[in-house]
């Protein structure tokens, strides 16, 4: 099977992705879209090597050159699974203006396609580039699994394009976990890390209307589950359980001890460096954030807001 973690960016998709990766069948593969730049970059595994010396990932690596010919450590770039775009480290040989346009043009086909019911008319095909991707990520995803002799894996790279894709490509295996947080939270994180607010709020506004609009037209209840991060760190063992009831997989509570075993996540915040910490609940925002910054919040992004049934608080 394969697991998907959707989330706005600071919505705590790594630290969910690690608690699930606990489970003897589920295998954390970070945000895997990236696995191309981890390659590219020679980055760090959570496991703390660089990916192409890391136990894991080194074996990957020679056996889809000796199944698919080719070679990621000359050609990284060969079977990428779907378009990205890096926002610290940025590998700048392939993420060029030019492919931020043909990126950005792909994104805009799909929000058209998703927006609207499977089989009409307005239901483009995916570009060729995107389609192929699918495939690609379908065949590494088993590997992963045939390598390790796991059963599920677990991908967070937050695209929700990618998943609902991957979903119709394989709806039986396909589960979508929908990681909201309240946006002051978020928004918070990002002025926190020196971003405009304009652009802080528009990123985990538009993130939110995208998924609400394109899950509803597109994936059926069944397959989707909705986790409020405030309740995965505030309650964490009945969150789990309820999501492992959802992935149709055995709780264990040891899943619950982050800091267990090794995880090799391709990209992710820095919790996957730090596992021995612990889960840790961020709620700096009640602190931090400035009332002029959430008054200006609840005047562009209240009403969402209150829609993913998190309400206004009196300043």
């Amino acid at each position: 099977m394969y697991f998907f973690i959707c989330s706005a960016s600071y919505s705590g998709s790594t630290i969910l992705d690690i608690t699930l990766g606990g489970h003897d069948d589920i295998v954390s593969l970070g945000e895997f879209s990236f696995f191309n730049k981890a390659i590219a970059l020679n980055q760090r595994c959570s496991c703390g090597t660089n990916v192409v010396e890391c136990e894991q990932w080194k074996v990957l690596i020679e056996i889809i050159k000796q199944r698919y010919d080719s070679d990621l450590l000359a050609k990284p770039y060969d079977l990428i699974q779907w378009d990205t775009m890096a926002g610290h480290v940025i590998d700048a040989n392939y993420q060029t203006p030019k492919y931020l346009l043909e990126k950005r043009f792909r994104s805009f086909l799909c929000d058209i396609k998703y927006s609207f019911k499977k089989n009409s008319l307005l239901d483009i095909p995916l570009p060729e580039l995107l389609q192929s991707g699918v495939q690609n990520a379908i065949n590494l995803y088993d590997l992963v699994l045939e390598q390790l002799d796991k059963k599920h894996i677990i991908d967070s790279s937050k695209n929700i394009h990618k998943a609902v894709s991957i979903y119709e490509q394989q709806p039986s295996k396909v589960k979508i976990i929908y990681l909201i947080r309240d946006g002051r939270g978020v928004v918070n994180s990002f002025l926190s890390k020196g971003r405009p607010r304009k652009k802080s709020f528009s990123a985990w506004k538009k993130y939110n209307l995208r998924a609400l609009k394109l899950f509803k037209k597109r994936v059926p209840e069944d397959a989707l589950h909705i986790v409020r991060y405030e309740d995965f760190v505030e309650n964490t063992a009945a969150c789990v359980k309820n999501i492992c009831s959802f992935l149709d997989v055995e709780f264990h509570p040891e899943m619950l001890d982050i800091s267990r075993g090794k995880r090799h996540l391709v990209n992710g915040n820095q919790t996957m460096y730090n596992r021995g910490k612990g889960l840790v609940a961020d709620t700096k925002w009640l602190t931090e954030l400035k009332p002029a910054d959430e008054h200006y919040f609840y005047k562009k992004c209240g009403r969402l807001n209150q829609e993913l049934g998190y309400m206004p608080r009196h300043l």
